[in-house]
């Protein structure tokens, strides 16, 4: 259902195939290119060189550009962004196991490093389960003629 795409180093990124039924399909070929590319975090140039290599440099900078406002390709582009952030969070909900045990182990051990440790409280805190958080308001009454005269 999904590929892995390497962004950063070793940071990977799930993003649907093509051909899956997504907005993008019904786009022509060099347009599906253009998409898939600035999915993949291509500058805009040379998202469109994917798909028309014979253009010059300007011409694709600008009609790069150009296809970003055409909404088919929002359309298109927003869908897949959908898609790729909720196959993301799936795969960090499949973390807090290993999350929960890392925190665990750090304070059953202590033996855990800080790396590791922040790792877990990410995950934790990027798929929900979080640190509640107590939020203090003071709310003073008083009567409606005072407001009044402090309006004056």
């Amino acid at each position: 259902m999904t590929e892995a795409l390497d962004i950063i180093g070793e940071v990977d990124v799930c993003l649907p195939e093509a051909g899956e039924g997504f907005e993008v399909d019904l786009l022509s070929p060099a347009w599906q290119k253009f998409v898939w590319n600035v999915l993949r975090g291509e500058e805009l140039t040379d998202a469109y060189l994917a798909g028309h290599p014979e253009a010059a440099d300007k011409t694709a900078y600008v009609a790069g550009y150009r296809l970003m406002q055409d909404g088919r390709i929002k359309s298109a582009l927003a869908e897949l962004q959908e898609h790729a952030m909720r196959a993301n969070l799936k795969r960090l909900e499949g973390l807090q196991t290993a999350a929960i045990s890392t925190i665990r182990e750090s304070v059953e051990k202590g033996n855990v490093s800080d790396t590791r440790l922040r790792a877990a409280r990410d995950i934790l805190d990027r798929t929900g389960l979080v640190k509640r958080q107590e939020l203090g308001v003071k709310a003073e009454t008083g009567s409606f003629e005072s407001a009044l005269e402090s309006i004056k």
